[in-house]
């Protein structure tokens, strides 16, 4: 019996999850082995003839697939406020409320697996029209190594909400490569940039609570 293709279980209009992205296509198709024509012998797949790129496609391809959808309905708040809280360096201690507040007020993208529930977040800060802020980016640790993080920031590229911006920023100490296939890079005029920042605000109210 032959099995029917993942992106059949989501309709054709469905872009957003592995299965289905162009980068989940090329695995499916590359999982059919070349065949071997001679002289009329039995058909064999060809071995050792996928590239690099397409090895790591077929491997991808057995993992879970994460579907994404920016429904603040379905976030895992808790999930989300123990990571950030807890593991991201960059709002240790931050507060519930904060949080709440935050996903409110944001474009938020939540990352999902079968089975398992929330594995992924990002949220954008945005008017919709001028600028945009990527924030709070995260796999969990668990689910990392998987591609999940490249799928996640190319769904908020490609979000429609999000084109067009005459600016969109972002600050992180890590994963700038995933960041620069999309674009980003330093600014070209950092000393133009101005800011307000307490990096120690959430510790420092953790602390006094």
């Amino acid at each position: 019996m032959t099995n029917a293709s993942p992106r059949a279980s989501h309709g054709n209009d469905c872009s957003i999850c592995f299965h289905c992205s162009p980068f989940g296509r090329v695995a499916t198709r590359s999982t059919r082995l070349p065949l071997e024509v001679s002289g009329g012998a039995p058909h064999r797949p060809l071995r050792g003839t996928f590239s690099r790129w397409e090895k790591r496609a077929i491997a991808m391809e057995s993992m879970p697939a994460l579907r994404i959808s920016t429904d603040k309905q379905e976030l895992d708040l808790p999930l989300i406020h123990r990571f950030l809280s807890e593991q991201a360096y960059w709002c240790l201690g931050i507060p519930l409320d904060t949080v709440q507040r935050a996903i409110a007020g944001s474009l938020c993208f939540g990352g999902y697996c079968e089975g398992v529930g929330q594995v992924a977040f990002a949220r954008v800060i945005t008017d919709g029209a001028t600028f945009g802020y990527l924030a709070d980016v995260f796999v969990l640790d668990a689910h990392r190594g998987r591609g999940y993080g490249k799928q996640l920031v190319a769904a908020v590229m490609a979000h429609p909400h999000l084109q067009g911006l005459r600016r969109f920023m972002l600050a992180t100490s890590d994963a700038h490569a995933l960041y620069a296939q999309h674009g980003f890079a330093a600014p070209a005029r950092p000393q133009a940039l101005m800011e307000i920042a307490y990096p120690d605000l959430y510790r420092t109210t953790t602390t006094a609570a």
